[in-house]
Order: structure tokens, then sequence, then C-alpha cells
């Protein structure tokens, strides 16, 4: 076998060297799949190998049937479907494609199913024109499911009523087919008399017979149905000892003989453990649990015994609640959660229980029934693995919280009353972000699942793919949510693998998501409003998570969303209006951050996948540089704030917003620097690095006033005038003068000499910066000589303009 492998992998590795001409081609795909059909490759290299084949020779219907086989498998039913659909176009007369497509479709939905059943009749009569229709019936549903509208192939007939298949249908099949429609007859309802006879029948006196005989007693059939000429044969043994046990009733001696044919191995233990549920699964809840705990150890450690016991007490549990007795039915489902902690269902069950019962443990139990429903997705690889509960739970959750505030369009006092209301607006943000994700996984339509819609070119849909993945890293990866970080990669996994056209039918639900992100834009903006206005450390915590939800939404998509209902009038579109309220959360911030490093870094790991969502953010710059400086990445936000300011258009109160920034980034880079020349050196230094920080030519000047002399007033006169006259903002210009206010009165001579060099210049802007000097020195005799010195330069330049 290696030797087979060994050249095999020399005959793909000479052929990949070669010119790909269709001969070299055919013999690589041929290579290819001999490799993954060789005993002991793994599954995944299989199905790798058979993709490789596949893109040789794109019409080797035996490898899209093995991969088909491969996929199904592995519960990728409908990855296996689509390949057996290539499969049977390739070679509709192979009935293996078609019989595998049939059982294919009998594990999923409905609709499926009730295909899958036509064509498992069709093949079973190995009748070409059914099994022709019947998947062409199948590809005009799965056009439907995931190929953007009507099909262009017409539509499927009128469903006909399914009847039983025929003695003589039944004798003709093929064993593999009679176990196909054994399988589907099961799913749907226990199969009557006749049925049963004639399926037997259609066996003779087989192992197949018998072996089916044996599986029908199992599921409820009575033993009285199972024909007598049954009772000989291959599995005779196997058949009887089912049918003594079937027909035993008293429970007491059912167990015990189970028991003992489990010991003796006369029977499979799903069986036994089958004909017990089937016969005394309906006994009163103490009786049926006595008539379990009567089995040896030896049963009653079989994996397949934990089921039984929950299978047992979860019918009179239902019961119970159903009847009006919660606090019986929750003990129940304390008692099977015990056995199983990893039940969703259940957990869902005592989650409703605690919310009627006004439980304190409500919460906890909500918060559990979520991170169940997030581990069998992860766990099974499937992001579609109760979906809909998820989405519907976050959805619920969210509702439940808003209700707080009232109603979507909230006043002033609502929006208090909703902040004073407990965590109801922390859960409202958390909960609504994930419903969102959730809804948005759902979508089969790439432009849909990004967020955009149909309109949006390549850019946008580029850029909503960066907004989706910072998103899904910020509400799963960065989290505590177990097992977030497999949920997030299985979702990144659709995300790379969306490709297609639009999808008509997911339109309707993708308009409604779109109305509800863009009513929560909106009442994320009026929270930022209210949030601006506070100082504390639950305030700065839920600016973070505003800033994170509101900047990680799909806001192109909302600003067309906007203009289509008229809800902006002004030439700013919804992303400018968002991003400059962004700036003033940080308004009532103090330099430090008051709450400690691990809320600091808190706050940053929220608004940093916000920051990095938009292309070029303004306003959001200002509270996500306040919150490098906070993390001790002082040289970062100062950085970006004199970026900023020197951006053009850039709006006067933002810029002044975000000078704040850059004079604490200089204090902070100054702080702890000693004094003397070498505290001066170190002050220079840092100067250097931060030349528009206030507070940075202030840790100099205050050390060039304490060293004393002349020369040093002198420089630090010329530090201070040279700022303020160059400072790009209002605000910096403020806080320089304050610094030329705060100077020593021996300093004065130095400051006039700085205000006697700006004069002879004589330019207005020149004079105005002498004035402002000179009344921050409040030199009266001057300011009234500066005044009369501007009007006559500001008439000269009135007569030559």
């Amino acid at each position: 076998m290696n030797r087979d492998r060994d050249s095999l992998l020399v005959t793909v590795s000479e052929l990949s060297g070669v010119p790909r001409t269709p001969q070299v081609r055919l013999a690589l795909a041929e290579a290819e799949f001999r490799l993954a059909l060789l005993p002991g490759t793994s599954t995944p290299e299989r199905i790798e190998r058979l993709h490789r084949a596949l893109c040789h020779d794109p019409y080797s219907a035996k490898a899209e049937f093995h991969l088909g086989r491969l996929l199904h498998g592995t519960g990728r039913l409908w990855a296996a479907l689509a390949a057996y659909r290539r499969a049977y176009r390739l070679a509709p007369g192979n009935r293996r494609i078609s019989l595998l497509a049939a059982i294919s479709l009998l594990d999923l939905g409905k609709e499926e199913r009730e295909i899958g059943a036509a064509l498992l009749v069709a093949v079973a009569r190995d009748d070409a024109p059914q099994i022709d229709a019947a998947m062409a019936q199948f590809d005009v549903h799965i056009e439907r499911q995931g190929g953007g509208g009507e099909p262009t192939g017409g539509q499927a007939g009128p469903r006909r009523r399914r009847a039983a298949p025929t003695a003589e249908l039944l004798g003709r099949a093929t064993p593999p087919v009679r176990q196909a429609l054994l399988h589907e007859h099961l799913v749907r309802k226990r199969p009557p008399r006749a049925w049963v006879t004639a399926y037997l029948d259609a066996g003779a006196a087989s192992v197949e017979s018998a072996v089916a005989a044996t599986l029908l007693v199992g599921c409820g059939v009575p033993p009285a149905d199972i024909p007598q000429t049954h009772r000989d044969g291959p599995a005779a043994r196997l058949l009887a000892a089912a049918l003594e046990l079937a027909e035993e009733a008293d429970p007491e001696r059912f167990v015990a003989r189970a028991a003992a044919l489990l010991d003796g191995r006369w029977l499979p233990p799903e069986l036994v453990l089958a004909l017990h549920f089937e016969r005394w699964g309906e006994l009163d809840v103490l009786e049926g649990i006595a008539l379990l705990d009567a089995y040896p150890a030896s049963v009653r450690e079989l994996d397949g015994f934990r089921e039984l016991r929950i299978a047992v007490l979860d019918g009179p549990a239902r019961r119970a609640w159903s009847e009006g007795r919660p606090d019986e039915a929750a003990v129940l489902w304390r008692a099977m959660i015990r056995l199983d902690p990893e039940r969703a269902d259940t957990a869902l069950n005592l989650a409703m229980h605690a919310t009627g019962s006004r439980s304190p443990a409500y919460r906890p139990a909500w918060e559990r029934v979520a991170e169940l429903l997030y581990r069998q997705a992860a766990a099974a690889g499937d992001l579609d693995l109760r979906a809909a509960d998820r989405t519907a739970l976050h959805k619920a959750h969210s509702t439940q919280s808003l209700r707080a505030a009232g109603d979507r369009r909230v006043d002033d006092d609502a929006l208090e009353r909703w902040m004073a209301d407990g965590d109801a607006v922390e859960v409202w943000l958390r909960e609504w972000d994930l419903f969102y994700l959730n809804a948005r996984l759902r979508f089969r339509s790439p432009s849909l699942l990004l967020g955009v819609g149909a309109e949006a070119g390549a850019d946008e849909l580029g850029a909503a793919r960066r907004i989706m993945l910072l998103h899904l890293d910020a509400a799963f990866v960065r989290t505590d949510r177990p097992d977030g970080a497999r949920f997030a990669r299985l979702a990144r996994e659709r995300l790379d693998a969306a490709d297609g056209p639009l999808i008509a039918r997911e339109q309707a639900e993708f308009d409604d998501l779109e109305r509800e992100a863009l009513d929560r834009a909106l009442l994320l903006r009026r929270l930022l409003e209210h949030l601006a206005r506070l100082s504390t450390t639950r305030g700065r915590r839920l600016a973070g998570t505003v800033l994170r939800s509101l900047f990680l939404l799909p806001l192109p998509a909302l600003d067309r969303r906007c203009a289509e209902l008229g809800l902006i009038t002004t030439d700013e579109t919804l992303t400018a209006i968002l991003d400059g309220s962004a700036a003033f959360v940080v308004r009532a911030w103090p330099a430090e951050c008051p709450d400690g490093a691990e809320v600091a870094a808190e706050l940053l790991a929220d608004v940093e996948p916000a920051f990095r969502a938009m292309t070029e953010p303004v306003g959001l710059t200002v509270p996500y540089s306040r919150l490098l400086l906070w993390n001790g990445r002082g040289a970062e936000a100062y950085a970006l704030g004199a970026k900023l300011i020197s951006r053009a258009g850039s709006p006067e109160v933002v810029r002044d917003l975000q000078s704040d920034v850059l004079d604490d980034a200089g204090g902070a880079a100054a702080a702890g620097i000693p004094d003397g020349d070498a505290g001066l050196e170190a002050a220079r230094g840092v100067l250097a690095g931060y030349p528009l920080s206030p507070a940075a030519r202030a840790a100099v000047v205050v050390r060039l006033v304490r060293l004393g002399g002349e020369a040093r007033l002198d420089e630090a006169a010329h530090l201070l005038s040279s700022g303020a006259r160059q400072a790009p903002t209002e605000s910096l210009r403020t806080g320089l003068y304050a610094r030329i206010r705060s100077l020593p009165r021996a300093a004065d001579a130095a400051v006039r000499r700085q205000i006697r060099h700006y004069r002879t210049r004589a330019a207005p802007d020149d004079l105005a910066h002498a004035l402002a000097m000179t009344q921050a020195r409040r030199f009266d005799h001057e300011i009234r000589e500066l005044r009369h010195e501007i009007d006559r330069a500001r008439g000269a330049a009135d007569v030559h303009g």
C-alpha cells in the first residue's frame, strides 16, 4: 500500500512540472483520485485530493460521487448533495448516485424529505424518467434555496400524495434501496402491519429481513405484526430474543430478562434500551426511575442508558409544565441537566422556569442557554446548527431591555430612566449586537451577509468584510465567551466561501434588519450625547461599548437608507454626523484614567476595533487617542492627534478637543524628569518629540526659569511665544498664553523683547500675537499702544486691499 502511495505521489510530482495538456490533466486527475481512495488516507486529505482531481478533470463523475459520499459521511449534507447533483448530470444512469442523494435528502427538512422519498421510490422501480423528474424537482428546490429567485428551468409540478411502496416494488428493489425505504418510513411514523408484511416478504428469509424485523420491533411494531415465517434464518437468534423481550408484559421480569440478554450479548444495548422506552416510557416518573434503578450497574453504565433515563424524566416534566405545575417540572429538568449538563433544550426549560418564578438565578440560566447554543454549533463545525434559536434568544433579550426605555424614539426623561434602570442599557448593547451578527450570518447572498445590500460596489464590499471580521472578533474572540474563537472561525469561513448572486427571497428579511440597524444607530447617537455629559466609571465603560457597537455597523449602507428615507437633509452623511458626535464623548474625561489600568485596557479594546473600522476617522480619533494615552501609548496618541489637527477640513471644535490629548501626551512624557542641567536636556528631548504640547514646552520652561539667568529666561519666553504664534488650534494657543502669564516677574524683560520682536513685523497677525502676550502679562500701557497699531495696520490693509 505504501508503495502504491509513493508511486502515485511520484507521478503527481512529475506531471505537475510538465505542460498541462489534456492528457496530462487526465493523468493528474486519475492519480489524485487513486490517492484519495487508498486505504488509510485521512478523510480531510481524501476530500482535498478529490477537489484537486476535479480541478484537473471537472467531468469526472466518479470523483464527484466519491466527494459527495465523503462529505455525506462528515455530516455536510448540502455540500454532499451539490456533489451528487454534479455527478448525476455526468452519469445519470448510475443508480448509486441517485440512492445516496435520496438518503441525504431524507436527513434534511420536510420538503427535502418529500423529494428524497419520491426519488427513493423511483430508484426502487428503476424508473429512469421518474428518477430524472425527482432530480429535476430537487434542482428547482435547491435553486430556490440558493440560486437567486425563481429558476429558469420552470416550476416544480404539483405535489402528489405519496403512496406506500407496493409488495411488488419492494420485491424488485435491491437490499440497499429497501433499507433506505425502511429508514424513510420509520422517520415518519410507525408502519402498518400490511406494509411490514410486504417489506419482510420482499426479503424472504434472508439476514436482511431478520435484521429489518428486529429493527421494526425496536421501533415499536408489535410482535404480533411480525410474520411467523421470519422466525427462521441466519439471524433467527437475534430476532427471537427481541420478540421474546418485546412480548414480556411484566416490567420487573422485563428488566431481569433484558439484563440477562445484554450480559449474554444476545441483543445490542441500543435495541434493549429502545424496547424499554417503548414499553415502559409512559410510567409514572417515580415508577419509571425505580424500574431503571433495578438494572445492574453494568447496564446503568452504558452510554445509551443516560439517554434512556433522560427520556423517562422528560415526558413527565413536559406534562407537569403544560398542566400548570412548573416547580415539579423544574425538579425533573434539574435531574436531567445533572445527567447531561450540555443539553441546551433542558437548560432553556430551566431558564424559562427561573424567569417565570422571578428567581435571581434567571440571568445565569439564560447565559448558560446561550453558551450551550454556541458550543453546539462550534463543536459540530456547523454555523447553522441552532442558528434560529440563537437569533431569537438574543432578539428577545435586547427587545426586553429596550422596553425599559419605553420606545425606540425615547425622550430625554425616558433616556435618563433607562440609564438608571440597572444594567438594561448594557444588556441591550450586548444582546442586540449578538442578534445582529447571528441574523446576518444566516444570509447566503454575499452582499446581504456583509450587510451592505445589492447596490454596494467592490470597494464597499471589501470594507464591509473588514468591518464584519472586526465585529466577529470583538463579539466572540476578545471576550470570555466559551467557544467564541471556534464560532468566529466558522463565521470567517462562511465569509471566505461567500459567492454567488443575490437570493431574492432574502431581500425582505434584509430590509427589515437594515431598518433595525438604522434605528439602532440613531439611538446609539442619542446615548453618546448623554454619555458625553457623564464623568463616571460606568459612563466611560458604556461610552466605549457604544462606540464599538456604532462603528461596527455597515454605516455606508445605512447612509443610503437615510438618503432614501429623507432622514438627513444636510450635505453631511450619517457616518460623518456619528463620527463628529464621537469626539465629544471624552469632553468630561480627565487627563489620566481615574478607573485604573484594567478599565483603561477594556475601554481601548472596545474602541480600537471601531477606530480600525473607519476609513478616515476624525471625531473618533479623539476618544481613541485619549485611550491610547491612558494605556501608556502616548507617542501613538500624539502622532494621531498631530495628524488630525493638520488635516484640512477638520472641524475646529474637534481640533480643540484633540489639543487636550496632545498637551496631556507631552505632559505624560515629561513626568518624572528631574531638575538641573540633566533634567533640562531631557525636557528638551521630550519637546522635540511633542512640539505641539504646551505641557512639553512648559517642562523646558520651568527648568529654564529655575536655573535662572537672562539667557535662559529669554529662551523660556521665546519657546512660549513662538509656540503660541505657531499653534494650530485656539485651545493650544490659549494654553501657551496661560503659561506666559504664569512666568515669574523676573521674566518681564524677556517677554517684552518677544513683544517688540513681533511689533516690528507690523503684520496684523503678528501684532495680535504681541497684544495677546501683553494682555497675558498685563502690561497696560503697551496694551493701549498695540490696539492703536492693530487698528492702523488693519486700516492700511483695507486701503491696499
